[in-house]
This record gives C-alpha cells, sequence and structure tokens, in this order.
C-alpha cells in the first residue's frame, strides 16, 4: 500500500510524462531526484580500548557486549571502522589487536542489505572474540595506565568521526600519575598538570572525539583492600571529563556496555 505522499509524487510524475513532449531528459532527472535514495550516512571510526588490569571490570562478557554494539553502527554505516586495542603497562606495549571494516551497502534492495549486515556482523563478532579472547588467559597487570593508553591510540591513528570507548573501572592507577583506586584524589589542576607533564592528552588531541567510559561500574577494588564510595566515583569521573575536555573531546560514562544509542551521539 502507497502511502498518501507516495502516491502523490507518483501522480505529479505521470502527469509530467503524459504532457511533456520535449525535454524528456529534464524530465527524467526530475522525476530520478523524487525516488533515488538518500545519501549514505557518515562513517564511524570505533575503537574499543581495554584495561584487563587486576580487579578491572573488563572481562570476556563486557568486551563481547561492546563489540555487539559497536558492529551493529558501523554495518549500518559502510566504511566505518571497529578496533579493539589492549592497553599495556606502557606506551609501548599498548597495541591493536585487530580491525574490521564494514562493507559498502548492497544495491539489491532493502532485504539483500539487511542480509548483508547480519552476515558481517556475525563474521566481525567471531573474527575479533577469537582473536581477542587469549589476553584473558594472561597474568593481569598490576597498573593501569589509562592516559597513557588512550594517548598511545590517538598518536598511532586518527580517523574522522571517532568514538574511543574504554572498558574498565577508569581508575587510573601508575607510578607516574596518580592512583585514582586507593589513594588520595588529586584536584583537577593537579592531575592536568601531570598529565601535561608527561605529554598524555595534549590539547587538541583529541578533538572531534567523543570517550566513552564503559561498564565503569562502582565497585570495591582489589578484594575489598579499597572501599569505592558514590563521591569517590563522582570525583574520578570529573577529572576524567575535565582531563579530555582539556584534550578537545567529550566524556560520557555508563555503568554498562556502550549503546548503540550512545555511538551514534543519540543518547
Amino acid at each position: 500500500m502507497l502511502t498518501e505522499d507516495a502516491m502523490r509524487k507518483v501522480a505529479v510524475l505521470l502527469s509530467l510524462l503524459v504532457l511533456a513532449c520535449d525535454g524528456r531528459e529534464s524530465v527524467g532527472s526530475w522525476a530520478k531526484g523524487l525516488v533515488s535514495d538518500p545519501p549514505p550516512p557518515t562513517p564511524i571510526a570505533i575503537v574499543i580500548a581495554l584495561d584487563v588490569s587486576k580487579g578491572s571490570t573488563c572481562g570476556q562478557v563486557e568486551l563481547a557486549s561492546n563489540i555487539e554494539s559497536a558492529l551493529q553502527v558501523a554495518a549500518s554505516r559502510p566504511h566505518s571502522s571497529v578496533a579493539v586495542w589492549l592497553f599495556g603497562a606502557d606506551v609501548a606495549t599498548t597495541r591493536e589487536l585487530a580491525r574490521v571494516i564494514s562493507p559498502e551497502a548492497s544495491t539489491r534492495g532493502d532485504r539483500a542489505r539487511s542480509a548483508q549486515q547480519r552476515q558481517w556482523v556475525e563474521s566481525s563478532r567471531a573474527d575479533l572474540l577469537r582473536t581477542t579472547r587469549v589476553i584473558f588467559d594472561a597474568q593481569p597487570l598490576r597498573s593501569s595506565p589509562i592516559a597513557a593508553g588512550i594517548t598511545t591510540i590517538l598518536l598511532s591513528r586518527r580517523d574522522p568521526n571517532q568514538v574511543l570507548v574504554v572498558i574498565g573501572d577508569a581508575l587510573e592507577s601508575t607510578r607516574e600519575t596518580f592512583d585514582f583506586e586507593c589513594k588520595h584524589l588529586p584536584s583537577t589542576t593537579e592531575f592536568l598538570a601531570r598529565l601535561k607533564s608527561l605529554s598524555f592528552l595534549t590539547p587538541g588531541s583529541l578533538t572531534g572525539t567523543r570517550v566513552v567510559f564503559a561498564n565503569a561500574r562502582i565497585a570495591p577494588v582489589g578484594e575489598n583492600r579499597c572501599a569505592m564510595t558514590v563521591s569517590r566515583v563522582a570525583s574520578v569521573r570529573s577529572l576524567w571529563s575535565a582531563a579530555i575536555s582539556n584534550a578537545g573531546g567529550t566524556a560520557s560514562f555508563t555503568t554498562d556496555a556502550v549503546s548503540p544509542a550512545e555511538l551514534e551521539g543519540t543518547k
């Protein structure tokens, strides 16, 4: 059943075809404009960064959930990428584990396009999970160099329309920066000054980038060795928001996996 708007367009088109004796090419071009597909959506570059340090909230289940959301969004935006990175103990050991790129959309209709997207999501999910499975069998890091890890990713690759998803508890903990897990938290000024001295998250380095801290749940640290309060979590988030903003990006937090709406920027 055609909608009222579609019927109106068909009526106008038929009238023009009947009345027009000359200028057939111009009429055809105008008619094509009525029924042509809208321009394809802008590609998105999604980077999933894993903090697998001891006590982190990043596990296989959390990774799988975030990958699923990322693939769903990338599949609907041809030429989009989903990459998985691992935060190492330092800059040198932070590395990309895998990357997939969504294909050009099928031109054979909506049903074929949907089938193509489902197939790509399924195969990409299997590839990413297979590649990353081994990291959870390794000995977890004792430190949590989140600022250094984000900086390394930015220095290694920058894509337009980029979203960085950091899976973990967002608790920075290194000798070079600060211990967000147990020790006294720095002021915003102190944190930004320390990052500047280390050339981490420099101004402009996150311009146009959204950073989502996913699975940032409120939980005891290290088998209850450090209590975690709502006030402390709020302070940690405030510090990260200031650091990300100072670098030109925007920060958001979720206690669950990132949702497709959050990746699209509609939530």
